[in-house]
């Protein structure tokens, strides 16, 4: 059994696709999103790869292709679609009420920010992974141990 550039190309390309377009899916329904958005980067990345490889293995067919005034339509299309679709969020200047929340919780006084976690022993909870309590805002505690806030979030939370 021979198999060829072609073979690989495509095969891969089409095994990828199913994966992006299964997890993309499943991102846009906010489904497992933590689980599944590092895989859907990843997996599209190298997609990109693979589909570059297609194209160069078929190269003469998708010359023809590409030449076809269909193609051309079909591309500007989509190019207009996902214009639309993008230019409005450049013209978004409010940060995202996520964003303003996280940020209020980083920078204020500690007590209040472990009110907000609801958890009572969130200072053993990091002194027992090592973090030093130097400082008076989960981000000034962050800095201080050379961590992201974020992880002094997760411990705190962990159960």
């Amino acid at each position: 059994m021979s198999i060829t550039m072609r073979d690989v190309a495509t095969s891969l390309s089409a095994i990828l696709f199913g994966v992006i377009a299964i997890t993309g899916v499943m991102l846009f329904f906010h489904l497992f999103e933590s689980h599944i958005k590092e895989l859907h980067e990843v997996i599209g990345v190298v997609f990109v790869a693979a589909v570059l490889l297609h194209i160069v293995a078929n190269w003469r067919a998708m010359r023809n292709y590409f030449a076809k005034k269909i193609f051309i339509i079909m591309g500007v299309g989509v190019v207009i679609v996902s214009s639309g679709l993008i230019a409005p969020t450049f013209a978004k200047q409010e940060p995202s009420p996520k964003k303003i929340v996280i940020d209020a919780m980083f920078h204020a006084p500690i007590e209040d920010s472990f009110a907000v976690l609801a958890s009572q022993n969130a200072v053993a909870k990091l002194q027992a992974q090592g973090i030093k309590m130097e400082g008076n805002t989960i981000e000034e505690i962050a800095k201080a141990n050379a961590v992201s806030p974020y992880k002094i979030v997760a411990i705190v939370l962990a159960q």
